[in-house]
């Protein structure tokens, strides 16, 4: 029967084995290409401009890790465990040995029958053991099957009656945004029966690379500033697949109607010295719009732009400020 525990690591998977296989691959590369960065130690040529690559490869493709749809209904029905029964195998094997012991001549000449009798009493005994230790581990189990069953029913009924502490609890355990945290974001969710209100903060700081690797004819390695423009260009494909990617995993875990997120920029102003700390992209959609995207092939920035969005962005001068889309105003009027 399967476990609570194993059914959410079947479900919370990524996307299937030979995609995550690659990103897998991107992603160990990139931390590598991270690791070098902070040490500045590029000294193999060919692996760092690898890793680099991969690195400014995963940057985009954060929308293609997601985790696999939850059926909530095909949860909610799956059959109460069975307890198991105690299987006497190993009693069964030692009582036949001891029941069709016949001592030899030589046992009866040597004074070895009692011994022998003696001896397959006691392995009887210690079969009837083993059986009971196992049947013991098995009642262990069941129990906490039975556990994981009553925990994952709850969660399933109470998140197909939207109940918003049970929205709580799901991404508690899932963990759908830790990749995107990991590059230096946080996110703040506001959790309601039908939609999901998200704030995404960011920084280009320290994620984004400032220069270019390549290989020159001869294999060395050639390292040069990022134009401006290129800059930009990788800033915001990176924000806008991870907006995707954030949709995405909401749309697999909630019945919800509505989804908005914004993402706030933490980077530095320099015009004032101070962080900008300013809605950059704000945007409305539904996970239905979201479930039929084919992600593999998408453009990120251009499918954000088929949301109502709120968003300004030029690759000379990169982001600018916009207004949060109001909630009120847009989905609850």
């Amino acid at each position: 029967m399967t476990t609570f525990k194993g059914v959410m690591r079947s479900y919370g998977a990524a996307v299937r084995r030979s995609e995550r296989i690659q990103q897998q691959h991107n992603r160990e590369a990139a931390r590598r290409y991270k690791l070098q960065e902070k040490t500045q130690q590029l000294q193999n040529a060919s692996i760092a401009e690898s890793d680099w690559r991969a690195y400014v490869k995963t940057l985009k493709s954060i929308h293609l890790d997601h985790s696999d749809l939850i059926n909530w209904d095909s949860i909610s029905s799956e059959a109460r465990p069975l307890e198991p029964n105690r299987e006497s195998l190993h009693e069964e094997i030692a009582a036949l040995q001891l029941n069709t012991f016949r001592p030899s001549f030589f046992d009866k000449v040597l004074g070895l029958t009692d011994r022998k009798i003696k001896k397959f009493s006691g392995l009887l005994e210690e079969a009837k053991k083993r059986d009971q230790t196992i049947h013991e581990f098995k009642l262990n189990k069941f129990a906490e099957q039975i556990e994981d069953w009553n925990t994952l029913q709850s969660i399933a009924h109470r998140i197909k009656n939207k109940d918003v502490e049970a929205y709580n609890n799901v991404l508690q355990f899932f963990k759908p945004f830790d990749e995107i945290t990991e590059l230096g974001k946080q996110l703040r969710l506001s959790l309601n029966e039908d939609y999901i209100d998200i704030e995404l903060d960011t920084i280009s700081e320290g994620v984004i690379p400032p220069f270019e690797l390549s290989l020159t004819s001869t294999g060395k390695l050639s390292k040069k500033d990022m134009s401006s423009a290129k800059f930009n260009d990788l800033y915001f494909e990176h924000i806008c697949s991870c907006v995707i990617r954030i949709a995405k995993e909401i749309s697999i875990f909630f019945p919800i109607s509505y989804i908005i997120i914004t993402v706030i920029s933490k980077d530095l102003d320099k015009a004032t010295g101070h962080n900008a700390n300013s809605a950059i992209l704000s945007l409305l959609t539904t996970p239905d719009k979201i479930k039929g995207l084919n992600l593999k092939t998408i453009l990120p920035s251009e499918t954000i732009k088929s949301f109502n969005h709120n968003l300004k962005f030029t690759k000379t001068n990169g982001f600018g400020p916009v207004s949060k889309i109001d909630v009120k105003n847009s989905i609850l009027s």
